[in-house]
């Protein structure tokens, strides 16, 4: 199986741990492409794309204060 379908299959998990390393522990995209798998300009992407999702789902007030109560 080539690299890129490999990660359109777990990009789920890709999106997570994008989340993950890039936003929650600040790493740097070198390594968590390097961790990954992938290029340095899919882990933007994928960054760019979970914030997207973020902000989509937390337009319902009810989401936004669980994810306040939450956080």
């Amino acid at each position: 199986m080539e690299t890129t379908e490999k990660n359109m299959e777990h990009g789920e998990h890709f999106n997570e741990s994008i989340v993950n390393e890039v936003i929650l522990e600040d790493m740097k995209y070198n390594d968590v492409a390097d961790s990954l798998g992938i290029s340095v300009n899919t882990v933007k992407s994928l960054k760019k794309s979970a914030y997207t999702s973020l902000r989509e789902q937390l337009k319902d007030p009810m989401l936004f204060l669980l994810f306040l109560l939450i956080g």
